[in-house]
């Protein structure tokens, strides 16, 4: 007999544009993993993974029940949710029913490793996501990669990052093609390490320029040598609140980070947290709801 922890619950939920945030988030905090949005001619149609171990069907079908209340809230249309179950096999096939080469700020190109890249001068970075978060599609992964694209500026010098909660190492491997030298890499999920490392691979990148391991800030704190020039963080606002002490001992005095994950609602409370601890809010771009900070470690600390 197969084993539980070989199958996933696929939850599909055709909904109107302004539910997306509020159900991206309640998605995220229930533990689904490799989530992302489409287009529809009519709303959008979010796709979310769930192993198969952690809940069971009449769970999930209470817990998409609970969707009518956030839907009336907002006065659109109650979404029409459903689940199925899927082996471990069928699930990378799921992405490729949707996903499309995708350009995202000015200078990058997100290529599903199963498609010929278009003809492009922009930076291509081939993505196989497998189980792991971090496809491209969603408004916090592109906030950070056009975040990234500002920070690090051509035939400048090639700084030190960090990629806190790497996913599917998506902006790690943009930080690299971008010009970073090296990219130091954490995520809670062994199989978002696995999907980093392969993803290295998969863009021809030399090992020995990603550390990746398992852990949270306490893993990235141990393998850094020093502290680095920056990093980047796409997780939840209620976990970075709960990292921002330790922060401030990743970067170098007038160093930087880049945080999404945020509803637009929680940038306040993210904000003041990082006020606290001596971080400046150099800017907070917004997009679907959604909120990316560029924040800045003071010299003289």
């Amino acid at each position: 007999m197969a084993q539980t922890s070989n199958k996933w619950w696929e939850i599909e939920i055709p909904c109107h544009p302004a539910l997306e945030e509020t159900l991206y988030w309640r998605l995220t905090e229930y533990g689904c993993k490799g989530m992302a949005t489409h287009q529809l001619p009519e709303g959008m149609l979010i796709k979310a993974y769930l192993p198969q171990a952690l809940k069971d069907l009449t769970q999930i079908s209470g817990f998409l029940a609970s969707f009518e209340k956030n839907a009336r809230e907002l006065g659109v249309p109650v979404p029409r949710a459903g689940c199925r179950l899927i082996h471990e096999e069928d699930w990378a096939k799921s992405w490729k029913d949707y996903w499309e080469p995708m350009e995202v700020g000015d200078r990058l190109l997100i290529n599903p490793a199963w498609l010929t890249p278009p003809v492009t001068d922009r930076l291509i970075i081939k993505l196989e996501p497998g189980s792991a978060f971090g496809t491209g599609t969603h408004a916090t992964t592109q906030l950070c990669l056009k975040a990234l694209e500002m920070r690090l500026i051509p035939d400048k010098s090639a700084p030190v990052i960090g990629d806190l909660g790497c996913g599917s190492g998506i902006l790690g491997v943009a930080g690299l093609l971008l010009g970073a030298a090296k990219v130091y890499a954490t995520d809670t999920d062994f199989l978002a390490v696995k999907a980093t490392k392969e993803n290295m691979v998969l863009n021809d990148l030399p090992a020995d320029r990603m550390e990746v391991e398992e852990g949270s800030i306490e893993m990235l704190l141990t393998i850094i040598p020093q502290p680095l020039d920056g990093f980047v963080c796409n997780i939840l606002a209620n976990v970075i609140i709960e990292m921002i002490p330790q922060m401030g001992e990743l970067v170098k005095p007038g160093g930087w980070g880049i945080l999404s994950g945020i509803i637009s609602s929680q940038v306040p409370a993210v904000s003041q947290k990082l006020e606290e601890h001596h971080w400046y809010v150099g800017s907070v771009w917004q997009q679907n709801g959604w909120a990316c900070l560029n924040i800045k470690r003071p010299v003289d600390r």
